[in-house]
């Protein structure tokens, strides 16, 4: 296959399986398709680039940079050409041959590495992206050459090709860890049939399907299993070291490892909707909404290039005609000021530092859907917990059945029957305690009031079950006694049926959950659910949560949330976490909306902005250190950046530094900052640079 079709076609893969690389550096999609141009570079590859708004440096669009942009590695022709042109350089130097033609073998050296600068630095010109690196690093080695400076002007586009090498290859190791996340992704899967088996791609799987997966094998989809039990690894998707064991029936996640015995499972999404998807979904859309350090630098970055050339203008002016320094000796340092102007140190370190830090939590099962969610997340003064499923388990017992007119198995099915069709933790335990085979034909005009009950025609009875309030406003009268325990009421045919009451226990860690985010600095730390006021009281004093809101509807909590969050001072962020489909409404007016996405509804985990995998309230406290250092890290690219890149130019335009050593100076600043954006992703990134 000829080259260029064989780049080409790589190029499409890559582009299919790795869309999380389109927004890696906070670019914005959109506009870089408007630019986006096909062309083969002497090279012999099939290159398609586009230019950001957001960056000064708009990208060479000839390649011959010798870097394959399907990859992002680093081709041997550019080594070779570096390499050729230190040869020629030292020979320049070394060799003692007239000026003349040291100047020819100092041109070839400039020539070898830097042709294609000076193109593409022409070909942005025309089309209408003047200030770039291109320009400025042209401008430096032409200028140098003018006026005699041959060694410098040579040095400058080899140091300046070096270090575009040791960039490339540091980002794209972080594109490769990054990218890692994309091996959770399936792609074939092993289909009972007809009592055989055969391998199929993993999105031809449908629901209801039956596959198999054995001993060491990738779970392809969601499903749940069908017999036996297991052992799985789920530190890919949830961030936990330790095996959890698995029995049948329970729900088995994509993206998780099977390191039991060989297992039948019943699947229950797509791939397109499967857990691993939404994971890969939402990673790769994280910088869809960009920070406020980003917005900032990506403004920052259109003004401040045109702004250093005419500093540099009035830098020269001033050197000759106030200091009356002579015109070559001007030059020479405004050279110096223009070569270390670019921003790139920013440009590419801000958002890097913010999707290293996504990637980061995201193989702590800690998924951020923004580099905005994270940014907030570094500023949070609040957090509000609804209380079921969130901080308690979510998995109830059934402790008494109180009966009317009917035995106490009868009210059980009865209620089981109405309560089938909903996700609702108290009803998924009724059900379970029935322990009967439900006969789906006999329920008929199911319907679910958020926060109330359901309704409900069983056979020949209308059956309602809920809340006391509930079965009142129904007509139903119904004596409520508080008894601390989470109850359900139920009545058919208008008549009170009994109540069946369940008892709910805390999550493990959430006594030290909630500590932690006070160790954290987070001032006020709030439950709010919907349950009765005994049994919100009872798991807040065991927690050590002071301010409680209980017997809250969906619109209640939206409302209450609204007055906490007014109540913040200037800056400060508010957090909700929750997991049921009646939290979506408060998820979604939050500052940040946190759901637990192990066992919460896929509606609460859209309406959130951070997911956490494994249900574990302490991953909040986790998310919050991720947030801040994230934002440390941010902080600190920002200073030095410009710190350094302010000491430089100062001290060109003061003749203290030669023009080599200033890109020497620069481009380090530069890698130091991405070495400092990837600590944000914990791999130990230095250890695999060179």
């Amino acid at each position: 296959m000829p080259k260029r079709e064989e780049a080409k076609n790589k190029r499409r893969e890559i582009t299919e399986h790795d869309q999380e690389l389109a927004h890696e550096f906070g670019h914005d999609h959109a506009q870089e398709q408007e630019h986006e141009h096909e062309h083969e570079c002497e090279c012999g590859h099939s290159h398609s680039h586009g230019h950001s708004d957001a960056c000064c440096c708009g990208g060479s669009s000839a390649c011959t940079c010798g870097k394959d942009e399907v990859t992002g590695e680093i081709s041997n022709i550019m080594l070779i050409r570096i390499a050729v042109s230190i040869v020629l350089l030292i020979a320049g130097i070394f060799i003692p041959v007239p000026k003349l033609y040291k100047a020819v073998i100092f041109g070839l050296s400039f020539l070898t590495v830097g042709f294609d600068i000076i193109l593409s630095a022409i070909r942005n010109i025309l089309s209408g992206r003047i200030f770039d690196e291109n320009l400025l690093m042209t401008i430096a080695a032409v200028c140098a050459f003018i006026i005699g400076e041959y060694p410098e002007g040579a040095a400058v586009i080899i140091l300046f090709r070096i270090g575009e090498m040791l960039e490339e290859r540091a980002l794209g190791n972080s594109r490769k860890s990054i990218r890692s996340l994309m091996q959770l992704k399936p792609e074939r899967a092993t289909l009972l049939k007809d009592g055989g088996e055969i391998p199929v791609s993993a999105a031809s799987v449908a629901v209801g399907d039956i596959i198999i997966i054995r001993p060491g094998e990738r779970i392809p989809l969601d499903g749940t299993l069908l017999d036996g039990r297991t052992t799985l690894d789920t530190s890919a998707i949830t961030g936990e070291s330790m095996p959890r064991a698995v029995n049948s029936g329970d729900q088995l996640m994509s993206g998780c490892i099977n390191i039991g015995g060989m297992i039948r499972m019943r699947v229950t999404a797509t791939l397109e909707k499967s857990t691993v998807s939404r994971i890969l979904e939402m990673v790769q859309s994280a910088n869809s909404k960009k920070a406020i350090p980003e917005k900032f630098i990506s403004r920052f970055s259109r003004i401040y290039t045109p702004i250093v050339l005419a500093a540099a203008l009035i830098a020269f002016a001033a050197l000759a005609l106030l200091f009356k320094r002579p015109p070559a000796v001007s030059l020479r340092r405004v050279l110096v000021f223009l070569v270390v102007s670019c921003p790139c140190a920013l440009v590419i370190s801000v958002p890097l530092t913010y999707f290293a830090g996504i990637g980061g939590a995201a193989k702590r099962g800690i998924l951020f859907k923004s580099s905005s969610a994270l940014d907030d997340m570094s500023r949070v003064s609040t957090v509000v917990f609804d209380k079921t499923g969130t901080l308690t388990t979510g998995r109830f017992s059934v402790t008494s059945v109180e009966s009317a007119f009917v035995n106490r198995d009868m009210l059980l099915m009865l209620t089981a029957y109405a309560e089938y069709y909903s996700n609702h933790p108290l009803a998924k335990s009724v059900i379970a305690a029935y322990g009967g085979s439900i006969d789906t034909r006999r329920i008929k005009d199911f319907k679910e009031l958020s926060g109330k009950g359901v309704r409900a025609r069983i056979g020949d009875h209308n059956v309602i079950a809920g809340t006391a309030d509930f079965l009142n406003g129904e007509g139903v009268e119904v004596s409520s006694r508080d008894s601390g325990e989470s109850t359900i009421y139920v009545a058919a045919n208008g008549r009170y049926m009994g109540r069946i009451m369940m008892n709910d226990n805390l999550k493990r860690d959430a006594v030290r959950a909630v500590d932690t985010l006070r160790q954290l600095g987070v001032e006020r730390v709030v439950m709010m659910t919907g349950d009765r006021n005994r049994a919100a009281m009872k798991s807040a004093v065991s927690l050590g949560i002071k301010e409680v809101y209980a017997e809250y509807l969906p619109a209640d909590k939206a409302h209450k949330l609204a007055e906490i969050m007014s109540e913040q001072p200037q800056g400060r962020k508010t957090v909700f976490v929750g997991d049921g489909i009646n939290d979506t409404p408060v998820l979604a007016s939050a500052d940040i909306g946190i759901s637990m996405g192990g066992m919460g509804s896929d509606a609460a985990i859209e309406a959130s902005d951070v997911v956490i995998m494994n249900d574990e309230p302490t991953k909040i406290s986790s998310a919050i250190k991720i947030a801040k250092e994230t934002k440390k890290i941010v902080l600190q690219n920002i200073a030095m950046s410009l710190g350094f890149k302010v000491v430089i130019m100062m001290l060109g335009l003061y003749g203290f530094i030669p023009m080599w050593l200033a890109v020497f100076g620069d481009v380090g600043v530069a890698i130091l900052a991405i070495f400092n954006a990837m600590r944000a992703y914990e791999l130990g990134f230095f250890t695999r640079i060179i």
